[in-house]
């Protein structure tokens, strides 16, 4: 079965589901304890707090993974379609589709612009005002964020799906 499949394939295939898995599991970790986590602390420490991780994150390295997944997740599919007939390619396909309207583009669209409103939020002098805008950007945050959970789950389960389909008839 798997000496009809190149090394290079396979490591492209291992390569996808690791960055798969990892987005899924960056965002994942952010909806069950980063934001509760912020959510238990007063509104005047929650904001900066966030400010600087957000600002912490915008690495290249998590911006490359970040785009490169979808990427990844297509490649396999166009892979797939050149190297056999079946319907692994589909999964595939799919898998990188709903990663760039779950992830990619909530990201950007949704997600970075709350992100660089909350970034605005400089000195202020009422604590309620405090609280009000923590409460609106982590509750359409939080909401946005397992959008973009479920979507990477989605994603990652689509091309496991599309392996198994590529193994099996293989």
């Amino acid at each position: 079965m798997f000496r009809q499949l190149s090394i290079n394939y396979l490591a492209l295939l291992t390569m996808t589901f690791i960055l798969g898995l990892s987005l899924f599991l960056f965002f994942f970790f952010w909806a069950i304890s980063k934001m509760p986590s912020l959510n238990k602390t007063s509104a005047d420490i929650a904001i900066p707090s966030m400010n600087a991780i957000n600002k912490a994150l915008k690495r290249p390295w998590l911006l490359v993974g970040f785009l490169l997944t979808p990427v990844a997740y297509l490649s396999c599919g166009f892979l797939t379609q050149y190297l056999s007939r079946h319907s692994g390619p589909l999964f595939f396909y799919l898998s990188g589709i709903i990663y760039v309207i779950g992830v990619v583009i909530v990201t950007g669209t949704i997600i970075e612009p709350l992100n660089f409103q909350l970034s605005q939020v400089k000195s202020i002098t009422a604590p309620d005002d405090y609280q009000r805008i923590w409460q609106s950007y982590s509750q359409k945050w939080q909401f946005w964020n397992k959008i973009r959970t479920l979507s990477s789950a989605i994603a990652l389960s689509l091309f496991c799906i599309g392996c198994f389909f590529l193994f099996l008839y293989n």
